[in-house]
């Protein structure tokens, strides 16, 4: 079918149109729910990984669970990326940025999950970014400073 730009759209299109956007808009209510946690748990692990290419950078987060039968269990539960300014940086600071990024996402968590975690750890590659977390911030460069503190 061939219709010209500023043509008005036939009446059958424009009504299968109406009932795509109303469809569409149903969508909101759409709720599919997800299982972090499979059944009784005796133990929850909260683990969170973060790294950085050139490209871009991300972090995610897991939850590891022992069942009541003595099996683990882990399971995605939520992750963010970024992708990387186009100059300027470095892979140390969007290594940085990556373990920022973690830091925000498992604070969310944190605050937004009322269970008992035995462990919360948030894991990194960069042996830069561990240093400068380690670092006093008054004797980073700005830029990094602000990361840290």
């Amino acid at each position: 079918m061939k219709i010209d730009w500023d043509a008005r759209l036939p009446v059958d299109i424009r009504q299968r149109w109406g009932q795509f956007y109303e469809e569409l808009e149903r969508v909101k209510a759409l709720s599919i729910p997800r299982k972090a946690i499979p059944g009784r748990t005796n133990i929850i692990d909260v683990h969170g990984f973060c790294d950085a290419s050139e490209e871009a950078y991300g972090a995610c987060i897991y939850i590891r669970s022992q069942s009541s039968d003595g099996k683990w269990h882990s399971r995605l539960l939520c992750a963010k990326t970024r992708v990387a300014p186009l100059k300027g940086s470095t892979i140390p600071r969007l290594q940085l940025n990556g373990a920022l990024l973690l830091a925000e996402l498992a604070q969310r968590v944190s605050e937004s999950w009322q269970i008992n975690v035995h462990q919360f750890k948030l894991w990194t590659d960069s042996t830069i970014v561990l240093g400068w977390l380690n670092s006093q911030s008054s004797r980073l460069k700005t830029y990094v400073a602000h990361r840290v503190a």
